[in-house]
Parts: structure tokens; sequence; C-alpha cells
């Protein structure tokens, strides 16, 4: 893979390099239900800005749900996973140029996939940390201040149009890719 190591390439995570799989929730009870309890009530959306702590949020599912707030965290937690190729695919791009991480995420799917990632990232920003979720301009203004770098100096990689048109408009380089081998090879198209 040649690359150009002037360039930052930001990793979305969901749909680029891990799989979600909201299904295994249903270990938890009927769609309807776990959908209003995960979802209802802009929790989700909470969490992911960091409005809400996982021990919160997990504690509301499962009141609303009847269960522990453990038991809810353990089947968040299960939820993601590094898609066949996907972390590989980062540590083969961080031993060229530099990596930053751009996910709307959460603290409990940080805890299954952050500490893989801050080790080779020269900046993680997840929404949690970030205080705003993308497509949202204060995101993209964040995360680059936090790279240190030129808005033109990050090639963005994420699998939602609407995220990619939002990193245009503020002069972020952006693609929309899905799965890792597309990411792949929009990064080997770097020269």
């Amino acid at each position: 893979m040649s690359s150009s190591p002037d360039i930052v390439v930001a990793f979305d995570l969901g749909g680029v390099v891990v799989d979600v799989d909201l299904s295994v929730l249903l270990a938890l009870g009927t769609k309807d239900r776990v959908d209003a309890a995960f979802f209802g009530h802009d929790r989700h959306e909470r969490l992911s800005v960091g409005g809400l702590s996982g021990a919160a949020f997990c504690a509301e599912v499962g009141a609303d749900l009847d269960l522990s707030a453990d038991d809810v965290a353990d089947c968040w937690r299960r939820v993601v996973r590094f898609s066949p190729g996907g972390l590989e695919l980062i540590e083969a791009t961080a031993r060229r140029q530099p990596v930053a991480i751009w996910s709307n995420t959460d603290p409990l799917h940080w805890s299954v996939l952050g500490p893989e990632l801050t080790s080779l990232a020269t900046a993680v920003s997840p929404s949690f940390l970030v205080g705003h979720m993308k497509p949202a301009a204060a995101y993209f203004t964040r995360a680059c201040a936090d790279l240190g770098v030129q808005r033109r100096q990050v090639l963005f990689i994420d699998d939602r149009a609407d995220n990619v048109d939002a990193a245009r408009d503020v002069g972020i380089n952006a693609v929309v890719v899905r799965g890792v081998d597309a990411a792949r090879a929009a990064i080997a198209a770097l020269r």
C-alpha cells in the first residue's frame, strides 16, 4: 500500500472497520421493547455525546426492560466487534502515516474498541468525548483541532454520505466507503 505520510487517514468505525450487530439486543426482549429502551427518550444520542454516562444509560435501559444494568452493559458491548481485517488495516495504515479515529460512539462500545485503537492512532475523537456527533460541523472542527492539522490534510473515510458531505462542507477530503476492502482501496489511492 503506497500512501502519503503528510495525509492523516481518519477512520469512522461502524460500517467501515467495525461490524455493528443490533440483533444481539433481542436476547433482552422483543424488538419493540428493546428499540424503545435503547433508542427512545434520546438515550442513545445523549450517551453518544457524553450527556449520559454508560452506567446511567444501562440503569435506565435496565429499568425499562426489568434487567440489571450489568446485563444491559454486557449485551450492549457485544453489539460491536472489529470486522475481519479491520484492525489490521488500521495497523498497516498507522505504520505508513498518521491515523485518527472519528466515530460516533459511546463509552461502552469504546471500552471494547478503544484499547486497541488508542495505541495506534495519532488522535482519537469518539463523539462521547468530543461532545458532538457527526455530521455536526462542530464535531469536525474539534476532531481537526485534536489532530493539529489543516482540514485539507485529512482523508476521512465513513460509510454514511451525510457525514462525508458534512466533512467536505468544512474543507475535509472525505469519501464514502463501506467495509474493509473499500477502505483499503481508498487508502491505497493516496499517492
